[in-house]
């Protein structure tokens, strides 16, 4: 059956880049596995230059 909808987010499926036993082993190493981390702090970095507009 073919559908016209276009392609959707998996939300419910992970998107492997190739560096996730590499971040897993940081966060244990840093004993990090709360929010407000390195990761977090990258991220909203990321996120700030990608989207000027809405950094504040």
């Amino acid at each position: 059956m073919t559908t016209n909808q276009p392609n959707l987010i998996k939300f419910n499926v992970p998107n492997l880049v190739g560096t996730e036993i590499e971040a897993i082993e940081q966060a244990l190493a840093n004993n990090t596995l709360q929010g407000d981390g390195v990761f977090t702090k990258s991220c909203q970095d990321w996120f700030s230059k990608s989207f000027p507009v809405l950094a504040r």
